[in-house]
């Protein structure tokens, strides 16, 4: 009887030890599979140059924080060798570099200025590197001739979130994550909806005002002009045909914006000063600045992360922000944290 039991038994743990291996066999070569019959795959990417991936690309470089974001989001973390200097710097800023494999190797910040390194990016023999159209398509010809399999996102070129999330479904094609992809877009299009409002504050962004009296800002072509009308106010350039337009302080005057978002790195205290002393009381106006670090981030690097710009611009637009807007207060106000999926 005992011996017909532990027979039994025996048979039992055979059995169940055989399905498992049975299912993991079918699983793990089933996904073999897929990913064989996958490839090789051609694509259009941010340049309009057709790109075929051979095979899954195991050694990626990353050049631009734009690109770095969505590889992360879409867990491919472990196919990294190398990323960009500024990507690195905006993971720190939101205190997520632990997201990164701990061999994975941060770049000198003149790998791609002012010319393209190709000899350091050859050492690290990528399968593929992502760049941005909007800062390196310019040094396509260069890759081209190294011999370096690139492909370029739209990237900083992006004018809108349709255009990320364009970006999102290229590399999610790429790698074979296109419902990842798809997880990723509805997370970012659940923010937009959870921090957009209407409003009509009229805005003016200012950038690097100059001693003539004339800075930069930002036309209705643009992806920061978009967070601002997403967030409650109305770019007063918006109507500028040129992206990133020069315009003089008297402008300020005629158009009477009720919040100017400055972006001055150099000196913050002397360009509200300067601002000030240019407008003096001839309306009522407040005047934010914006910090080096996470809020510029979030303005000028359209990526996942750039859906906290439209809170972040909202708080400035309602009152609730300081007038000096710093990565510490928007990290910990917004809890700016990227998701992995």
């Amino acid at each position: 009887m005992k011996s017909t039991v532990v027979i039994g038994i025996a048979l039992a743990v055979i059995i169940i030890a055989a399905s498992i291996f049975a299912g993991y066999y079918f699983t793990s070569h089933t996904h073999l599979s897929k990913s064989v019959n996958y490839y090789p795959l051609t694509v259009v990417d941010g340049l309009g140059n057709n790109v075929t991936i051979p095979a899954y690309p195991t050694r990626v470089i990353s050049l631009a924080p734009s690109v770095t974001q969505i590889l992360i989001a879409l867990n491919l973390t472990k196919d990294l060798v190398a990323i960009d200097y500024y990507s690195y710097q905006l993971l720190e800023q939101v205190n997520e570099t632990s997201l990164l494999p701990s061999n994975v190797t941060i770049l000198p910040a003149n790998v791609t200025y002012p010319t393209l390194d190709a000899a350091l990016l050859e050492k690290y023999h990528p399968s593929l590197i992502i760049a941005d159209a909007g800062i390196e398509g310019g040094y396509y010809k260069d890759f081209v001739e190294a011999g370096l399999p690139v492909l370029y996102l739209h990237g900083s070129l992006d004018n809108n979130f349709s255009e990320i999330f364009s970006d999102i479904e290229l590399v999610g094609k790429v790698f074979n994550k296109e419902h990842q992809a798809q997880l990723l877009i509805n997370w970012m299009e659940s923010k937009i909806s959870a921090f957009s409002t209407h409003g009509n504050v009229k805005v003016a962004y200012v950038l690097c005002w100059e001693p003539g009296n004339t800075f930069y800002t930002v036309s209705g072509n643009s992806f920061i002009s978009v967070i601002i009308s997403d967030a409650g106010g109305v770019n007063v350039y918006q109507n500028v045909t040129t992206a990133y337009p020069v315009e003089s302080g008297a402008t300020l005057l005629s158009l009477q914006p009720g919040v100017i978002i400055a972006q001055d790195f150099s000196n913050v205290t002397g360009v509200v000063n300067t601002i000030e002393g240019f407008l003096g009381n001839s309306y009522q106006y407040k005047i934010y600045v914006m910090s080096e670090g996470l809020p510029a981030s979030l303005l000028n690097e359209p990526g996942p992360l750039s859906v906290y710009a439209i809170a972040m611009i909202r708080g400035i637009l309602n009152g609730t922000f300081p007038r000096y807007v710093n990565t510490s207060y928007v990290r910990t106000h917004e809890n700016v944290t990227l998701p992995v999926f």
